[in-house]
């Protein structure tokens, strides 16, 4: 009975209790858990005989998961990959960090960054540039785009000075216009695609 308990580890990570099979936990030789099991990585044990973590629970199931099956499962619409990322480079698991950053690339929030004809930069997030169905940015932001892109990444608005993107973001952004335009007939046209920019 005693050898079947030392197979067994328990963690308590921010309040929340899990229990795992050591040889789980020794799955990568290079993480944080491989240091805690040997006894390199000096840990605090709670009243349980548990090691205390001081990370989120939550999403500490998600490292755990993935230290079981070697791969990346989260649930449909996971929105924290910051906190996982911040705890896969707490724990050292390599393997995971690049799991995470593939849909993190896919991600609706990312920053996205336009280069105006003026040299200024404007950033705001794909799900704001995604708002109007059809339009000029929806397909800069398809996979066949072919808009350039600086070496920072930002696209390159060519033909589009900075006011009238600023009024097309705020567009997106407010569902109307907060300032006049001189030009309403310019806005509508470049906001739906109609010549400028990779034209």
């Amino acid at each position: 009975m005693a050898q079947r308990q030392d197979n067994y580890v328990g963690l308590n990570v921010g309040g929340k209790i899990f229990k795992t099979f050591r040889t789980t936990l020794l799955a990568d030789p290079d993480s944080f858990f491989y240091g805690l099991l040997d006894g390199d990585i000096p840990s605090a044990i709670d009243d349980q005989g548990n090691h205390f973590i001081d990370q989120d629970g939550e999403v500490f199931r998600h490292v755990l998961n993935f230290m079981r099956y070697r791969e990346l499962v989260l649930p449909e619409g996971f929105k924290e990959y910051g906190v996982l990322k911040r705890q896969a480079d707490f724990f050292q698991l390599e393997s995971m960090k690049s799991s995470i950053e593939r849909p993190m690339q896919d991600d609706r929030s990312e920053a996205v960054g336009l280069v105006c004809l003026d040299g200024k930069v404007f950033h705001t997030t794909r799900e704001i540039l995604m708002r109007e169905r059809n339009s000029y940015f929806t397909r800069m932001l398809s996979k066949d785009s072919t808009v350039e892109r600086d070496l920072q990444g930002n696209y390159y608005m060519h033909g589009i000075s900075s006011k009238l993107l600023k009024h097309a973001l705020s567009y997106l952004t407010h569902g109307g216009i907060l300032d006049p335009i001189n030009d309403t007939n310019e806005f509508g046209r470049r906001m739906h695609g109609g010549g400028g920019a990779g034209e």
